[in-house]
């Protein structure tokens, strides 16, 4: 389907002088072999039978017409999506023997470092507290490990919570979440459409409160197991290695739409232990809000009564 949706397109070129054109597919193979590995431009000429030259504007044609399609493969879930997302997150509960789970949960959101070659402007914003170089790539995901909001290209070196700020997830989730929430780890804010687990205060800790950050775990993980699936598939993500920030940028992005284009039909990859691997899947250090007797502090609050210890 993509490659039939790459040859219509007009990334892929109708004809012309000199050479013979390659087909859609060997193009789209170029470029999946170059996302899929950390094959050098060299290997993957040799690999196809091409020069490095044609190997450069295949995947340039396919990068920029998977950018194209970006809005159409990530996009944010319509109601009657999100009303299944929440039977979905749901039903999570099962796995766990809480019956009753999670009741309005749309999304999970995470963040997670993508590693870059030492860039040549403001080298240090992009050196992160796990000493490398990097990028953050900040996604939502669905109960299917489905991406539906991707923000990526913040320097490593910046707080997780800092980056929800800035991205263009902060102001949509807020007018999008009505009547539902997303998931996050203790390094997001606790908010009305963004619910964290407790942390750990003595003096008022309750065992509802544990029995909640477990809840919590179990439904969140699937926004690690999807940074997870997308870099075991695509290993260029291993460490990107390219001239310019815009372009680590469109890489991932390209490895995030193609990630969500495998979800949606048959996707036989093995991930029953990819949250627990050495993925590069750090978090920032907990946000200190769960003093606030906020809105958002009492609807936790009653979300995690509400549940069976």
């Amino acid at each position: 389907m993509i490659t039939a949706d790459f040859e219509s397109s007009s990334y892929y070129p109708r004809g012309g002088r000199g050479r013979q054109k390659i087909t859609a597919l060997k193009t789209m193979l170029i470029t999946l072999a170059y996302l899929g590995t950390q094959w050098s431009m060299n290997a993957i000429a040799d690999k196809f039978g091409v020069s490095e030259s044609t190997v450069h504007v295949a995947i340039r044609r396919v990068l920029d017409f998977l950018l194209s399609i970006s809005e159409r493969e990530i996009r944010w879930p319509n109601d009657e999506e999100a009303a299944r997302n929440k039977r979905a997150f749901r039903a999570l509960g099962r796995c766990d023997g809480v019956e009753a789970g999670l009741p309005d949960v749309i999304s999970a959101i995470d963040g997670c470092h993508v590693r870059i070659t030492r860039p040549t402007d403001c080298e240090e914003d992009y050196y992160n507290s796990n000493e490398f170089h990097s990028i953050i790539l900040q996604a939502v995901c669905d109960a299917d490990m489905v991406f539906f909001g991707v923000f990526v290209g913040f320097p490593g070196r910046a707080h997780d919570a800092r980056v929800l700020e800035e991205s263009f997830l902060f102001e949509e989730a807020a007018s999008r979440f009505d009547g539902g929430y997303l998931l996050g780890d203790a390094a997001y804010p606790l908010l009305p459409w963004l619910l964290p687990p407790y942390r750990h205060v003595t003096s008022s800790w309750q065992p509802w409160m544990s029995k909640f950050n477990h809840v919590h775990c179990k439904r969140r993980v699937v926004i690690v197991i999807a940074f997870g699936l997308l870099k075991e598939r695509f290993r260029r993500l291993d460490k990107i290695d390219v001239n310019s920030i815009p372009q680590a940028v469109e890489i991932v992005m390209a490895a995030c739409v193609l990630h969500n284009l495998a979800r949606r039909h048959v996707d036989v990859f093995e991930y029953s232990d990819i949250a627990n691997s050495d993925l590069g899947i750090f978090s920032s250090e907990p946000v200190d809000v769960d003093h606030k007797p906020t809105l958002a502090a009492r609807l936790r609050d009653r979300l995690a009564q509400n549940l069976p210890l």
